[in-house]
């Protein structure tokens, strides 16, 4: 009767440890993807922030309009996870 309380009770120390370090690995791991995943996206709009810039500066210094909604209208059909692009011009 003793033997098999203790073989019960390390049975469900072994599966709490196990289940245990299970949930905590898979959060750790949870969240360093998630970090990496949205480091990722802002440097991708960065990225493409940038490109649009140099390739809109040409467009707004000879203010040619049709040219410039051209660019990011590509961009938009090109990028499906861009939701909007707007220019400030200062």
């Amino acid at each position: 009767m003793k033997l098999q309380s203790l073989r019960s009770k390390l049975l469900f120390l072994v599966s709490i440890l196990v289940i245990g370090s299970g949930l905590f690995i898979s959060i750790l791991v949870t969240n360093l993807f998630s970090k990496n995943l949205r480091e990722s996206a802002i440097a991708q709009g960065e990225y493409l922030s940038q490109e649009i810039a140099l390739e809109a500066t040409n467009s707004i210094l000879i203010n040619d309009l049709i040219a410039l909604q051209n660019l990011l209208n590509n961009h938009l059909l090109s990028n499906p996870s861009v939701e909007y692009i707007f220019i400030l011009i200062f």
